[in-house]
This record gives structure tokens, sequence and C-alpha cells, in this order.
């Protein structure tokens, strides 16, 4: 039963950065196996515990999210002592596992008056949608003119790259948006799969996410 898993593990993945499904021969190659996402559970260094008490993360994410992965972020980040806000469109976001969140603030309510220390989109499969709103493009343009951190997991890179803040950029893009992030004149990185360049973070995929929370966490603390 528990090689089963692994075709609704590839399913969800895939639902959550908004492309097909792989074909069910290449579904086991393409997922992680059942114990290797138990063992992706990232612990707050000793040192960071509590380290951003006072400071604000706001997280952009979308409906159908992959709920391992947003837990995960937000357990890290509430674990550092961060205020937390959820800043999306309409009043609920839903996960892939079903699970609800509510959302803290509307993206139009994050104006030149907002005040945050780091701004995280993550992936999701709603996130293929927000990537491609102006209001989100200028949400990312004025976070980078303020002098706060900007970080992108997965697909929602394109964001980044569309509010034009990769030019020269060390960047790990999710595949399916290299050629997006190269146009926009970001350097890819081949080697990381979590890449923090003068303010701006990537990760690759699910489950890097936690590890680029963990980057935002480091960077803030030293700053």
């Amino acid at each position: 039963m528990r090689y089963l898993l692994v075709i609704p593990i590839a399913l969800s993945l895939c639902l959550a950065c908004g492309e097909d499904p792989p074909a069910e021969e290449d579904a086991a190659a393409a997922a992680p196996a059942e114990s290797e996402v138990e063992d992706e559970r990232l612990e707050l260094p000793a040192e960071l515990d509590g380290a951003l008490a006072g400071r604000t993360i706001v997280v952009c994410v979308g409906s159908h999210f992959y709920d391992p992965e947003f837990y995960d972020v937000r357990r890290l980040l509430l674990a550092s002592g961060a205020r937390l806000l959820v800043a999306s469109t309409g009043g609920r976001l839903f996960g892939l596992g079903s699970s609800e969140i509510l959302v803290d603030l509307q993206l139009e309510e994050l104006d030149e008056t907002a005040e945050y220390d780091a701004l995280y989109l993550m992936q999701s499969r709603g996130m293929e949608r927000l990537t491609k709103l102006e209001s989100v493009h200028r949400l990312v343009r004025r976070t980078r003119e303020s002098g706060a951190l900007v970080a992108a997991s997965g697909i929602a890179v394109e964001a980044l790259a569309r509010a034009g803040v990769l030019d020269g950029i060390r960047t790990a893009p999710y595949g399916a948006k290299r050629q997006l992030c190269e146009d926009s004149g970001a350097v890819i990185v081949e080697e990381d799969d979590v890449v923090l360049d003068q303010g701006v973070g990537t990760a690759t995929f699910w489950p890097q996410g936690g590890r680029l929370a963990l980057e935002l966490i480091a960077a803030l603390a030293a700053s």
C-alpha cells in the first residue's frame, strides 16, 4: 500500500504548479516517495529561534497550494518570531489536501503605505494567475524599492521576471520558467536549488520552499 501513494503525490505536485500530471509510467520518477516527504521537515536553527521578533513577512499565495509546503514555511516563519500575513485575492484559500486558510490582506491593500520586511511569493496552482497581474508586479517592484527582501518559489518566479527585478540576479528558476528568467536578465544558477542574491531569493520547486524560508530568516536576522 505504501507505494500506491506515489501517483497521488505526483498528481498533487503537478496541480500545485499548474501543469498537467505526468503520464502514469513517469509518475514514480517524477514524485518523491512517501519516506522522502516525511524526511523533508526542516528545523529552525536554535540561534534563529525568535530572531525576527518585531519583523513582518507577507506570504502571497493562491489556492491549490501544496499543503506540506505552506505549513512548513509558516511553521518556520512563526518559530523565528516573525509576524506572518497571508496576502491574496478572495477571503479563503484551499490546499490540494483540502486544508483551508484565511487571507489576511487583499493584494490591493499592500500599497505604498504598507510596511513589511519581506515578501514571499509561494508556488500554487492559483499563483499561475497571480504572477500575471500587474498589481503583483507593482507589489514586487515596491518591495525592492523599499529595501525589503523578496522571494519566490517554483512558478512564482514568473512574477519577479515580469516585474523586472531579476536583471543581473543569480536565480534558481523553476524549469518551465527558465527562458522567461533568462530573457529578463537573470543569471541562471545550475548547481543550487535555492539562491538568495542581492535581496532576491528563488527556489526551483517543492520541497525547496522551506529552505528558501530559512534563507530569508537568516538574511533578516543578520540585517
